[in-house]
């Protein structure tokens, strides 16, 4: 029950990533800041904490930390780029038709086509 609990959450974050309203978008972009701050603080943190005791312990303690560091980072990663990336910027490659998307192959011909010379 738990793992369809956060697959709705992540569809419905992704959906507020690519919501064509500003704030609903820098909300969702604001929220996986914090996400990717939090687990790069808890990666940070964990290494500290494997430092402080030699990367040694009795018992599978280190192991979780070992585990939870690259978890961490992934998670990180995954919500930085989230952050980052422009998902909604159709709007403004083309004011005058904004639900036009240029692929690249479209927008290589477009430049192509711009940048001919005349003979």
């Amino acid at each position: 029950m738990s793992i369809i609990f956060w697959s709705v959450l992540l569809v419905a974050f992704i959906w507020a990533l690519t919501s064509r309203s500003t704030i609903v978008r820098y909300l969702a972009r604001g929220l996986a800041v914090t996400i990717a701050l939090a687990a790069a603080a808890a990666a940070i943190g964990l290494i500290v904490v494997g430092q402080k005791a030699h990367w040694t312990s009795d018992g599978p303690g280190m192991l979780l930390i070992m585990l939870g560091i690259p978890i961490c980072g992934i998670i990180a990663w995954f919500f930085g780029v989230m952050a980052l990336t422009s998902t909604a910027s159709v709007e403004e490659t083309n004011p005058q038709n904004p639900s036009r998307a240029y692929s690249f192959a479209q927008a290589w011909e477009l430049y192509k086509d711009l940048t001919k010379k005349p003979h």
